[in-house]
């Protein structure tokens, strides 16, 4: 039990952070972190490595996350965007980051996550994602494009407030 732990509190920021970039609800990423770390402990299988154990925890945080957002109650509520939870982000730039990322398509949002916050390669991505590396290249590319233009809108409005 004691791995367990030391596993748990290297791995729950990360964890945490995946489902509430799907989910985009505190409460509901809280619950997924959960959810995974569960079948995480069911899971009666060995690892090759701890990266092999990284790269479970993510695929199973997306799964859960995206298995969450097709359920039908959550289709009836009002979607809050909180990302960080307060306290979490250094600076209001940072909040604006992480709100412009959450806005993304989910296809853009978990590469940018992977590639930039974790520091896997296009073809780590690509293997953990089951997709094509050049896919993964490709939706990065995206990703910054859309985002560029996101932060831009929003800086000229920022500048005709004052």
């Amino acid at each position: 039990m004691e791995y367990f732990e030391e596993f748990y509190k290297k791995h729950v920021k990360m964890v945490y952070r995946i489902c509430l970039l799907l989910l985009k609800n505190v409460e509901d990423a809280e619950d997924a972190t959960q959810n995974v770390f569960l079948k995480f402990l069911k899971a009666e299988r060995t690892f090759q490595s701890e990266e092999h154990e990284k790269v479970y925890l993510i695929v199973t945080a997306r799964n859960t996350g995206l298995s969450m957002l097709r359920q039908w109650w959550r289709k009836n509520r009002c979607d809050i965007t909180q990302l960080p939870e307060e306290g979490q982000c250094d600076s209001h730039l940072r909040q604006e980051l992480w709100n412009e990322i959450a806005q993304l398509h989910e296809k853009y949002r978990m590469v940018l996550y992977l590639y930039y916050f974790e520091g896997y390669s296009t073809d780590e991505i690509g293997e953990i994602l089951n997709v094509v590396p050049a896919t993964v290249r490709g939706r990065l590319k995206t990703a910054r494009t859309l985002l560029k233009k996101r932060l831009e809108v929003n800086e000229n409005d920022w500048k005709r407030d004052i």
